[in-house]
Parts: structure tokens; sequence; C-alpha cells
């Protein structure tokens, strides 16, 4: 618990390795509470934040973060100048195709995606799920997909925009 009565939150780190070099992964709240996973298992971590903290590279947890186990071994891309101790992997590819390409708002109250086909004229927003009005301009525009690099394998992209 870190915090102060009534403000405590659950803070959870977690160690994230693979044969290129290690990262944390922090997890707050209920995600530090209720994510198990095991040695072994491959992640999927979407809406991360990538921090830097006394010198050391960390993901963090935020609202909108999704974490998944795959059901598959992992694959990590050969590098011809790996870090020492460092997860960052350089790959040269191109991109072949792309597909599930969606652009949305995300609610600032329960961080649900919206579709941004309504609002494209009007300066608010209003949440279909919870009902919550705000303004466009205090929520980001966001671009997800799927990428197929040429080693055949697909990669979700996310990517802000800026109008």
């Amino acid at each position: 618990m870190v915090g102060t009565f009534p403000d405590n939150k659950t803070k959870r780190t977690i160690y994230l390795a693979d044969n290129t070099g290690h990262i944390e992964l922090v997890l707050w709240r209920e995600r530090a509470e209720n994510i198990e996973f095991g040695k072994g298992d491959v992640l999927s971590l979407q809406n991360v934040v990538l921090s830097t903290f006394n010198n050391q590279l960390s993901v963090t947890s935020s609202f909108e973060t999704v974490i998944t186990t795959l059901n598959e071994e992992m694959t990590v891309a050969s590098t011809q100048h790996p870090l020492p101790k460092s997860n960052v992997v350089s790959l040269e590819t191109f991109i072949v195709a792309i597909k599930e390409f969606i652009c949305t708002y995300t609610c600032i109250d329960c961080r649900k995606q919206i579709d941004p086909g309504a609002y494209m004229e009007s300066p608010t927003i209003t949440c279909p799920t919870c009902s919550t009005m705000f303004l466009k301009e205090s929520t980001q525009l966001s671009n997800h997909c799927m990428v197929r690099l040429n080693n055949k394998q697909w990669f979700s992209a996310n990517t802000g925009v800026s109008i």
C-alpha cells in the first residue's frame, strides 16, 4: 500500500524479462490486486506509460492499460546491437498491411472508447456508456490498428493524434 488513509493505493512491481533484457512493470490499484500470471507467460501490454526513475526505465499501468496473457511462445527479434540490461530491440522492417483500423476518443470518466464520427462538428462529447459530457479538447483522439510487418507477424499499434 502506498499513501495515507483514506487515499491508500495498492502498488505491485513485477520484473519482466526475456533474453534481450528486463524491465519493471508497475501495477496500480485493481490491476495490482487482480492480475495474475506466471513465469513463462507472454503478456500483451497496451496503453502503458514508459518512464524513467533513478536512471531505470519502467512500464507503468494507467486507467487505459489493458494487460492480457497470450497463448503463444515468446518470439524475440534478433538484434545487431543489443543493449545490456535493456528490453529495447531494433528491427529493420516495413509494413506490409494494416487491418482493424479504428479512430476513437476515450471517455474521461469510464475510459470507454467513443467513435468520433458523431462528434466531428461538436465541441462536446457525451459518452454513450456513462452519459458523461466533456469537451473534445479534454481527451485525445487515438488511432488503433493491427500492422503486419515483413516478418509475417501482426502487431498492435496505438498512436495519439493532434488536431
